[in-house]
């Protein structure tokens, strides 16, 4: 079947007016859509099934991001079924919302004793069915109300929306793990209100299959809107909502402009997806009619009355998510078993500690596995020295490469360093970030285990001008990309919002594939969350890449990060580390890229030794980001989600998602 049919198949558009809009306020509002999977008596095997599948999603949302799938009994009584809570939903809300609303949904008169029905609510959704979801072409019909617009604003109006959910599918699909995004745009148009919008898919899909979803949707909703007020595309895979007015929570994750400056262009890397034709079969009618709650039940049931099975593909995707965990389990690291309570074990963290991460005792290797690892710390095998320790390359008993961080004895601040790494690192799972694999505190050794990254730093290829040359402008702008993921994830996705305090070049490792992993994050601070701010006595990191708030007065944020991945990718693009141009001089880096960037000769501190095999609009763009990241003020800082935004968009003439322009970089201290 068709992957773009299958989508539009499992979608369906209500374009509403006002006063509906109104209604998805409330909090008992729902669209309940039942199936023709056939149907089940009460008190059957059938149906104590579904109660039990029902209880069973719903603790498991409760305990995760608020995603669960599955199943229950033993066919041909077996249900599968699946939730899902919006991606701005705090835990507490998503409980009350799951627990509210699908238990109702079984003493519903309209599907009562049918196998197969969905549910959508304001904040949660649910389905489920006697089928396994398998990949069936289903077409289906879906009517709503569509009041009387203006034709001289219905035209911009569409491409002002399209514009935004473009944006807004690109960035969910590829630039978070939630597969959710919210924004909002203003501009140059007609009607003078902004536009708020929020796309949402199933945190199962690919990007790419999310892409698909939410691309086809955008133009299925886009070609048949005829009213400037509300509209929402229901589906099981993807889901998109816009409003005149803001009715999501939290800040909205991008601010677009209007117009753009020219139209979306696919990157080499896919980051963008070039645009895809509008397949599948869907109809839909259009019906003036006057605006009240009498003619919404009547929209419903015209929907419902033609809705047939709604089948679902995503178990597919879901199967593939098992498949892997299970390979992860089967690969795990080795760790002999052995009696270690936390007596022995000679970190002391405490109860209040213990309960942030699943266990400590499972993070522990024995001493005398690492010993034979790196063959007791030959220097054949020392990769590097860091300001806490030396770091070996080791070997496992399964043949796995190992790297492991052997903090100093000496060290007066290494197990502080230490119980950050286990207490953050151990539930950290991003492509941009060296996973921490186990620690061994034995015999007053302090040893972190982490996963081997072949290609070392960052700083062994960017300053070395004979190694500079393997790494082409893709590879570059692939690696930038890559950190800003990775502190994003850090500061805006993770279950804990972490600063790492000592970004640089010699922290950023590379795969054998020149994909970046932030490494170290034995600084790493937890940032309060009713606190934009901290600070610290203990002024830790490297000079040329700390904030100058941080270094004058020990004021740290998630800024003080921002500011570091701004002189790293200014570094990445001149291949100059960030030092006084000359020793005679007292310019920087940053100085000097800024004058060269406001005179309009950016293009004359891109490294030459990539000649001029560069893009030049991508490169530009990524300068005047690194700019951006280095204000002095930090409130003039971008986000790092307004950062990969940026990023994602830069095949445009200019970006979109910058406030505003660069300004001068702040004048810091610089290494000699």
């Amino acid at each position: 079947m068709d992957m773009a049919a299958s989508f539009l198949s499992l979608s369906f558009i209500l374009i509403l007016n006002a006063l509906w809009s109104s209604a998805l306020d409330n909090p008992y509002y729902h669209i309940l859509v039942c199936g023709t999977g056939g149907n089940y008596s009460q008190n059957s095997t059938y149906h104590h099934n579904l109660k039990q599948l029902i209880s069973n999603l719903i603790n498991t949302a409760s305990l995760s991001n608020g995603y669960a799938y599955d199943s229950y009994g033993i066919i041909p009584d077996q249900v599968t079924g699946l939730v899902l809570c919006r991606g701005d939903t705090v835990k507490e809300n998503c409980t009350s919302c799951l627990r509210d609303y699908p238990m109702n949904n079984l003493a519903d008169q309209s599907c009562r004793g049918q196998k197969e029905a969905t549910m959508w609510v304001e904040r949660c959704f649910l389905h489920y069915s006697n089928n396994r979801f398998v990949s069936t072409s289903v077409t289906f019909r879906g009517d709503g109300y569509l009041g009387d617009y203006r034709d001289n604003e219905i035209g911009p109006f569409k491409d002002v929306a399209s514009a935004l959910f473009k944006a807004l599918a690109s960035f969910a699909a590829y630039n978070t793990t939630t597969k959710y995004a919210t924004g909002t745009i203003k501009g140059d148009y007609d009607f003078s209100q902004p536009i708020y919008g929020l796309v949402q898919c199933s945190p199962d899909l690919s990007g790419d299959d999310c892409w698909n979803c939410l691309k086809i949707s955008t133009d299925t909703m886009v070609n048949n809107l005829t009213e400037i007020y509300f509209a929402r595309v229901f589906g099981l895979w993807c889901d998109m909502r816009f409003d005149s007015s803001k009715f999501y929570d939290g800040n909205s994750l991008l601010e677009l402009s209007f117009p753009l400056k020219s139209p979306p262009l696919p990157l080499g890397d896919g980051l963008y997806p070039p645009p895809l034709p509008v397949q599948g079969n869907s109809s839909y009618s259009t019906n003036k009619k006057k605006k009240g709650m009498t003619s919404v039940m009547g929209i419903i049931l015209a929907i419902v009355n033609p809705i047939i099975a709604i089948i679902l593909t995503s178990v597919f995707c879901i199967c593939i998510r098992k498949r892997r965990a299970t390979n992860r389990l089967q690969h795990a690291p080795y760790i002999p078993e052995k009696n270690r309570d936390e007596q022995n074990s000679k970190i002391r963290l405490g109860a209040a500690n213990l309960t942030k991460i699943k266990t400590v005792e499972s993070l522990l290797f024995d001493l005398s596995v690492i010993r034979a690892a790196t063959d007791n710390f030959a220097q054949l095998n020392k990769l590097g020295q860091g300001g806490f320790g030396s770091v070996f390359k080791g070997v496992l008993q399964d043949e796995r490469e190992i790297a492991v961080k052997r903090l100093s004895k000496t060290s007066k601040q290494g197990i502080e360093e230490l119980k950050n790494e286990l207490l953050l690192v151990a539930n950290l799972h991003h492509n941009n970030l060296v996973r921490l694999l186990g620690a061994c505190l034995e015999e007053e050794e302090k040893l972190l285990v982490y996963e081997f990254v072949p290609n070392r730093s960052l700083d062994n290829f960017i300053f070395d001008y004979e190694r500079r040359k393997q790494l082409d402008w893709s590879k570059r702008f692939n690696i930038i990309s890559g950190i800003a993921k990775g502190l994003q994830y850090l500061h805006e996705d993770s279950q804990l919002r972490i600063i790492h305090r000592d970004l640089k070049t010699s922290n950023i490792l590379l795969d054998a594939k020149m994909n970046p992993k932030i490494s170290d994050f034995g600084l790493a601070r937890l940032s309060v969350v009713d606190q934009t701010k901290e600070i610290t006595k203990r002024v830790v990191g490297t000079l040329g890449y700390m904030s100058p708030e941080y270094v004058m007065f020990g004021y740290f944020s998630t800024k003080s990060d921002v500011f570091s991945f701004g002189v790293i990718a200014l570094e990445i693009i001149t291949g100059r580390r960030n030092t006084r141009i000359a020793p005679w001089e007292t310019q920087t880096l940053l100085g000097y890229v800024w004058e060269q960037w406001r005179d309009g000769r950016g293009k004359e501190v891109v490294d030459e030794a990539m000649g001029d095999e560069y893009i030049a609009r991508e490169a530009m763009n990524c300068i005047e980001i690194g700019l951006l990241c280095c204000q002095e003020n930090p409130d003039d800082r971008p986000t790092m989600s307004a950062v990969v935004a940026s990023l994602v968009t830069s095949s445009h003439a200019s970006s979109s998602f910058l406030l505003h322009p660069p300004s001068r970089p702040a004048r810091i201290i610089a290494r000699n």
